[in-house]
């Protein structure tokens, strides 16, 4: 079984988050993304549109602080929606 969680950091010391996708399992078929967002409310706007439950988002966007990251599991639709996983054999 295929796992994929977004992996949520603040770009240095700015308003600027990053996200990816890390694949545990078996990754062949996927590859990451790396996923740059403005600030917070746009890193927020991506989630809920690609069907992130409001409390997990909350809990996500409500960890990052400096340079602490934080991670979430999502579906393999979730993570195409925000663009941070590619299927290898089809784009």
């Amino acid at each position: 079984m295929t796992l994929f969680f977004l992996n949520l950091r603040r770009r240095d010391d700015t308003p600027k988050l990053i996200a990816s996708c890390a694949i545990v399992g078996e990754p062949q078929g996927f590859s990451s993304r790396e996923r740059e967002f403005d600030d917070a409310g746009a890193a927020r706007q991506a989630l809920e549109a690609a069907g992130v439950e409001q409390s997990r988002l909350e809990y996500v966007l409500g960890r990052i602080h400096g340079d602490w990251a934080t991670t979430l599991e999502l579906t393999p639709a979730q993570a195409r929606s925000l663009n941070v996983l590619r299927l290898a054999d089809t784009e």
